[in-house]
């Protein structure tokens, strides 16, 4: 029975690794000054601040690494990124992207 329990927790991690490892939505660039002058920074409510987060643009393949410093007002906004981050992405002010995020 104690043989079993250890694989049934084992496997439960997993899933729940594997399972809450990627999200997607809607991003699009933020205004000048919401974020640091320089590097790759995001805020979206589903990751704690200082997370590293890997951003997928999925309409281009572009991927990056960024930095989430706080969290979302708009609802229907996913996630907004400094304008270094949307550029690296080839997101365009004032245009929404799809992203996978992990």
């Amino acid at each position: 029975m104690k043989h079993f329990s250890v694989i049934f927790v084992a496997l439960c991690t997993f899933l729940l690794l594997t399972g809450a490892s990627n999200w997607e939505g809607s991003a699009m660039m933020s205004a000048y000054g919401d974020f640091p002058a320089s590097g790759y920074y995001a805020a979206c409510n589903s990751f704690p601040r200082n997370t590293a987060v890997e951003v997928n643009n999925l309409e281009t393949g572009k991927i990056i690494t960024v930095i989430i410093t706080g969290s979302v007002e708009n609802a229907g906004i996913f996630m907004i990124l400094s304008p270094e981050s949307a550029m690296a992405l080839g997101i365009q002010s004032g245009v929404l992207a799809r992203i996978r995020v992990s």
